[in-house]
């Protein structure tokens, strides 16, 4: 390769790499916000479950005694 052939490629490395790692920012901070916006719903079903779970003890007790 000439030597203006290699400026160029060096000059789209230079250019291109760092867009890539923004690009994986953005992506990584979609990402973590949808982990965290799924763990949310996790944590609310869990609590409605164990709500339900309570109440149909209480309701089982209340009809065995």
């Amino acid at each position: 390769m000439s030597v203006l052939r290699l400026h160029q490629a060096w000059f789209v490395v230079r250019v291109t790499v760092p867009a890539i790692f923004l690009l994986f920012d953005v992506v990584t901070d979609k990402l973590e916000k949808k982990v965290h916006e799924l763990y949310d719903i996790v944590c609310r079903l869990e609590e409605e479950k164990y709500d339900w779970e309570f109440k149909l003890r209480k309701m089982d007790f209340e009809v065995r005694h």
